[in-house]
């Protein structure tokens, strides 16, 4: 098993390519060196996307976009523009509804 045969990206997903690394490799150093390999650049994303604003990005729009206040929501951003950076940043940290009910395949 290679670290770049598993794309598993949700936290489910994370314990299990841990389990199927510690079952693939004698050595848990190795298996662990593997895990390491798979989950380092996707908490790396995620780390990016949080210094970015993570979902944190709806109230920085509204807020750029109203400093003085709003009366209605739809005023400042569609539902389109809000559900597309809830959506974006759900889906690269692996929460979004289809990853969280997908099972993950390719067990070993």
């Amino acid at each position: 098993m290679q670290a770049s045969d598993w794309q598993w990206t949700t936290p489910k997903d994370a314990w299990s390519f841990l389990t199927a690394a510690l079952l693939a490799h004698k050595d848990p150093v190795d298996a662990l060196a593997a895990y390491e390999a798979e989950r380092r650049p996707k908490t790396a994303e995620i780390v990016r996307l949080n210094r970015l604003g993570g979902p944190e990005r709806v109230i920085d729009l509204v807020s750029e976009r109203a400093p003085n206040g709003f009366e209605r929501l739809d005023d400042v951003a569609t539902p389109e523009e809000l559900a597309a950076i809830v959506r974006g940043y759900a889906g690269k940290a692996g929460f979004s509804k289809e990853a969280m009910t997908t099972p993950p395949s390719g067990r070993v």
